[in-house]
């Protein structure tokens, strides 16, 4: 869907889209194609952290938040330095927006739980000045109108 949503950007700027598995959603192992509900029942501990503390979660047989985090404000980092001075847009998913946010607003993960989750298709706008990131602006949506989404409250 990211992916989807650059290529719609990219024709409406006349810009190439180059696609990067660093900002895709986290790898959710065992929890993949299951409903949260069903995780929720059986794998109850991990899926409490989650709710909970998720920027300590670790899904099972896939990727902790931390490892997330870590990659995606990696990539954002390079790309930001390799393109200083120019407006870059990026698309990718829930997770590593509010990871990327927690991280810049806190410098870890550990406030992850207090950071709401964004809207689908709404923009996040970030700042990259002198080797310094500042969050601008979170999940604008207006631009979506009644077609506004957001993730369901059992994540």
């Amino acid at each position: 869907r990211a992916y989807k949503t650059a290529l719609a950007l990219g024709r409406r700027l006349d810009m190439d889209v180059v696609r990067s598995e660093e900002l895709r959603e986290i790898s959710a192992g065992e929890w993949e194609g299951i409903a949260f509900d069903d995780i929720k029942r059986s794998y109850p501990r991990e899926f409490d952290t989650w709710m909970k503390d998720i920027g300590s979660a670790i899904c099972n047989g896939g990727e902790s938040v931390a490892h997330l985090g870590e990659r995606v404000m990696r990539f954002v980092t390079d790309i930001a330095d390799a393109n200083r001075g120019k407006t870059i847009a990026m698309a990718t998913h829930a997770t590593p927006i509010r990871a990327v946010q927690c991280l810049i607003e806190h410098g870890s993960l550990s406030e992850m739980k207090n950071i709401p989750w964004v809207t689908n298709a709404s923009v996040t706008v970030l700042e990259y000045v002198d080797g310094k990131w500042s969050v601008k602006a979170v999940s604008i949506d207006e631009h979506l109108h009644k077609l506004k989404t957001a993730l369901p409250t059992n994540i």
